[in-house]
């Protein structure tokens, strides 16, 4: 047995979905430290739990988008990561979850080995989207090509390469030794990123970027 596993607490109000998610789970060596069923659940008890993610259902039978609001709370009071399991593949609600601040982004009628994958990658400190979702933000951002006006946020040639490299996974580690750059510039040039198109976090700046047409899938 691994040691150091990931550590995912599950919301989701379908309890055959997240049982069988939990066993799907263990079964690849992840740990399961706590589920919730509603959006009636403790903040304080999931932060508790110090889970370094928290996989979360967008809709709930008792609130619409429910798991948006839980999401913003939860990223206020932890530095645990958020991946939204969810039906939903629109543009907007895609578009919604990372300005959020979500890290994942995973669509159920996605195999599930694809959550795996998102778990990992999340972990690594990387975005990551399934590829139901993936494929609607790529028609969008052809068909926007033709029907918007975009912004470029006089960005450099440097912060979009950057930005590129972002929506590609690469950590700041790894884009400094791509540019040969120290990773506190590449910080620098993130948060100048971020200040420009005026994004809440990393995911929110590659959200931006694909609408805009900045940067191809």
């Amino acid at each position: 047995m691994k040691e150091n596993k990931i550590k995912v607490y599950l919301i989701d109000d379908h309890d055959s979905v997240r049982q069988s998610y939990i066993r799907w789970l263990e079964n690849e060596d992840i740990e399961i430290v706590g589920d919730e069923n509603s959006t009636n659940v403790s903040i304080k008890k999931i932060v508790d739990k110090k889970p370094d993610i928290v996989l979360l259902d967008i809709d709930f039978p008792n609130e619409h988008l429910g798991g948006f609001k839980i999401a913003e709370e939860l990223l206020n009071k932890t530095k645990g990561k958020i991946i939204f399991i969810t039906h939903y593949d629109e543009p907007e609600i895609i578009f919604e979850a990372f300005k959020i601040g979500a890290s994942g982004y995973f669509n159920k009628r996605d195999n599930l080995k694809f959550l795996i994958q998102i778990i990992h990658n999340v972990s690594e400190g990387c975005l990551a989207i399934s590829p139901n979702a993936l494929s609607n933000l790529i028609k969008i951002n052809y068909v926007s090509n033709n029907s918007l006006v975009h912004k470029n946020f006089a960005l450099t040639d440097q912060e979009l390469k950057v930005l590129k490299f972002i929506s590609d996974g690469l950590t700041n580690k790894e884009i400094a030794g791509k540019l040969s750059l120290t990773e506190k510039r590449v910080k620098d040039i993130i948060s100048n990123i971020m200040l420009k198109m005026d994004a809440k976090n990393r995911a929110h700046a590659v959200a931006i970027a694909i609408k805009n047409n900045l940067i191809n899938i």
